[in-house]
């Protein structure tokens, strides 16, 4: 009998989800099976915060350079926030002169707009810093709201959730900066506004804060706690339309937006959900979601974080879960939205990077003598030679438990896969005398646990390894049996497994 690895479900139930697994431990999702993940690396030049980060954003720039903005704070270590930058193998305060002030569950919102970087948080001016240029952070000019969310849509800069300096606490408006300018905003309804297609606008509905904001190019999505407004630019006077899509359904925890291919992930009461802007469908529920809920410690729900692999067709989300140390989170969920599949980890992490980058090299610089596509010495433009080259320049990272910014490209993890209740012979006994691991690049160790009855505990046996033929002797007669497969760093794929055995009657 040949038992495939299929899809990690952990809330169907253990006896129908027989070719699912209730442990993917360590591993995501691939084509016919599962991969390791490596743990962390310090990125060239990274040094510790002086706190725990509040938000960051990361990329690569027009001239190839990777770089990396970070908020830190921690009330109980600095009362001060900071805002860094890591470039050039340097991790720098570019904080401005006044010093920054957050909440014990408050964070900054980055977003970038042309050359530029801005920073928002609810309790200091809105932030704005140029893409390379050695001088502090300073303050966006005029009227700029403060703002829990922020994001570029379309050729505007939109502030979510807001105080205004007009009108105070708006936690259900959004406003958004001049056309093309992100640097002017101008009092709200004034002759100057309108000329350069600012505005304010309060959501219809008890729709209550908004959550977290989207762009989807041109178009944008306002997530907020029991609704979804997909936005559409009209042009004057309107400016930009918000359209009611979802009522009553929104974002639960808040900052969870990651748009990709026209979607947007985030999660809601009932856990992982798409929007399509139209509509959302569940992509958790009778899966992962009811699991990721039960586990997840609300009282820390400002610590959940979730971000796309600049790699791969991956969502990682990282939430403190049962067991987390203070609200650092302590878990990691991963959804590969190409296969449609889930995993999970245990990692201490104390921020996601969307986009560790490193400078990239170029394709074969310097140019061999005569290469025809070396002009630089003719043209005075980059050679073909010179471009840079973006292949393994940008991926996932995090931050370690001590503040130094961090890549995946570490030691592998070792991981853990346990299947649902295998009944092998469905009515009666199966006797199991030998299974053999489709498991690539490392021998792996197994357990099993047998269960006569509904009612029996799940209990494993000692872990058996891999005699020289390749399978592991078991020996086990039930009607039930969950395996618990533990793989050494070093494995490459995992598959599934041939068990060997039969029917051994109605005991």
């Amino acid at each position: 009998m040949r038992v495939i690895f299929g899809e990690y479900a952990p809330d169907i139930p253990p006896l129908v989800n027989q070719k699912g697994l209730v442990q993917a431990k360590n591993m995501r999702p691939k084509g016919g099976g599962y991969e390791p993940v490596n743990g962390l690396n310090p990125l060239p030049g990274a040094t510790a915060l002086t706190a725990r980060p509040r938000g960051s954003i990361s990329g690569i720039d027009a001239s190839g350079s990777g770089y990396l903005y970070v908020a830190s704070g921690d009330l109980d270590v600095e009362p001060a926030s900071k805002l860094w930058v890591q470039r050039d193998a340097a991790t720098t305060d570019i904080s401005s002169m006044t010093p920054y002030v957050l909440g014990s569950t408050e964070r900054w919102s980055f977003a970038k707009f042309g050359y530029h970087v801005f920073a928002a948080c609810y309790t200091a001016p809105m932030q704005q810093h140029l893409i390379g240029s050695p001088l502090a952070f300073a303050d966006v000019p005029q009227l700029a709201p403060r703002a829990r969310h922020i994001a570029t849509i379309g050729n505007f800069l939109f502030a979510g959730n807001i105080y205004d300096p007009q009108e105070g606490p708006m936690p259900d408006a959004y406003s958004h900066s001049a056309l093309n300018d992100p640097l002017v905003w101008p009092v709200v309804g004034s002759n100057d506004a309108a000329a350069v297609q600012a505005d304010r606008q309060p959501l219809e509905g008890n729709g209550g804060w908004i959550q977290d904001i989207a762009s989807g190019a041109e178009i944008g999505a306002v997530f907020q706690e029991r609704a979804i407004h997909r936005l559409d630019y009209v042009g004057p006077p309107a400016i930009w339309q918000p359209h009611r899509m979802e009522e009553g359904n929104g974002m639960f925890v808040p900052y969870s937006a990651v748009a990709f291919e026209r979607l947007v992930f985030y999660i809601a009461e009932d856990g992982f959900r798409i929007f399509d802007y139209t509509s959302t469908q569940s992509i958790g529920k009778a899966r992962i979601s009811a699991t990721f809920l039960a586990d997840l410690d609300t009282q820390y729900i400002d610590r959940v974080e979730c971000a796309k692999d600049p790699d791969r067709t991956v969502i990682w989300i990282i939430y403190p879960g049962v067991g987390n140390t203070g609200g650092r989170p302590n878990k990691v969920i991963w959804y590969d939205y190409a296969l449609d599949k889930f995993s999970h980890g245990a990692l201490e992490l104390e921020g996601l990077i969307e986009n560790a980058s490193t400078t990239p090299q170029s394709i074969d610089a310097p140019a061999s003598p005569g290469d025809p596509d070396d002009v630089d010495d003719v043209t005075g433009e980059d050679s073909f030679d010179d471009r840079p080259t973006a292949s393994g320049s940008s991926r996932m990272g995090a931050f370690s438990t001590t503040f130094v910014a961090n890549d995946f490209s570490g030691s592998a993890l070792e991981g853990l896969i346990e299947t649902g209740d295998i009944e092998g012979a469905p009515g009666r006994f199966y006797f199991i005398d030998e299974i053999r691991p489709l498991v690539d690049g490392r021998n792996v160790e197994i357990a099993v646990a047998e269960m006569n009855t509904r009612q029996d505990d799940v209990i494993f046996g000692p872990y058996l390894t891999v005699d020289s033929d390749g399978t592991i002797p078991i020996r086990s007669d039930a009607r039930y049996h969950r395996l618990r497969i533990k793989l050494p760093a070093g494995w490459e794929e995992a598959v599934g497994l041939d068990i060997t055995g039969e029917s051994s009657g109605e005991r």
